[in-house]
């Protein structure tokens, strides 16, 4: 995988490589977890350097995101074998890869939710496994605990390449929406998260900060900006005014929310007719 760039056929050659490294994987008898924390790194950086290299449409992203599901399959039946600290540490990298794939998945293939939904469907199965809850993820509170336990020791090397787990986290809670049967293998009930948004004031805040990763992200496909918008104004649905009983959570809250906001602004209110079916109600 290191190797990448200077072979013809980049893409397709990540893509073969990564049905084999599932088997490798499956194969390792000694210090498993040390060896796939080794080689995810390199795994993601591969495969997000050949997914942008190809073109949207392009049969090549089905192999190569198929190839990528099944390393997650193998990491998943490796952990089954680990106990105890080695177990968690799998489980909580397992986590991180599969919202990272999401995201590269989502950026590439995004404006064709029909050809990528059955990839997103198949990472939704890792959630439960993972202990990962739409609830958890929209409000900024699902990556940070699973990051902690695999870089216990401070250092944030291996972080690198999990630059977009973020944006995973928000986009999982997004094709829930556009799909309910995304959200059914996720084992995610959409609709009671925007009911408990709605109601409690604190999450609903959090919820619109981190869908800033969304509204920011240029190279997000403008469909997936669209269900956003309709998320913001699902949560913010008859909400009227509440007593601010939380001055300090307020105040650490303020900087995210002017920063999504903003975005949205510009983006409802710009040029791009995209948004226009969406008008943003204050």
């Amino acid at each position: 995988l290191d190797a990448y760039g200077k072979t013809r056929d980049a893409p397709g050659y990540v893509a073969s490589l990564l049905r084999g490294i599932s088997k490798v994987f499956l194969s390792i008898q000694r210090r498993p977890l040390e060896q796939i924390k080794v080689a995810v790194p390199i795994i993601l950086n591969a495969l997000k350097a050949a997914s942008f290299d190809l073109d949207h449409g392009d049969v090549g992203l089905k192999d190569l995101f198929g190839g990528a599901i099944n390393v997650a399959n193998s990491i998943k039946s490796t952990c089954k074998k680990l106990e105890g600290v080695a177990n968690e540490q799998l489980r909580a990298l397992l986590g991180l890869y599969v919202l990272q794939i999401m995201a590269i998945i989502s950026i590439t293939m995004g404006d064709e939710v029909s050809s990528c939904l059955y990839l997103i469907q198949n990472l939704s199965r890792f959630f439960p496994f993972c202990g990962l809850s739409y609830a958890d993820l929209v409000a900024g509170q699902g990556v940070d605990p699973l990051a902690h336990v695999i870089c216990s020791d401070d250092t944030n090397d291996f972080m690198d390449c999990l630059s977009y787990i973020k944006h995973g986290a928000v986009l999982s809670v997004l094709w829930g929406q556009i799909s309910v049967t995304v959200a059914h293998a996720a084992e995610q009930d959409l609709g009671a998260l925007k009911v408990e948004l709605r109601s409690i004031q604190s999450k609903r805040w959090s919820a619109i900060g981190m869908l800033q990763y969304i509204f920011s992200l240029g190279k997000l496909p403008f469909t997936i900006k669209k269900h956003a918008i309709s998320f913001l104004l699902d949560i913010t649905e008859n909400i009227g005014q509440q007593e601010l009983n939380e001055d300090a959570l307020c105040a650490f809250l303020t900087p995210s929310i002017i920063s999504s906001l903003q975005v949205v602004f510009l983006k409802v209110w710009g040029p791009n007719t995209v948004y226009a079916p969406f008008p943003f109600i204050s």
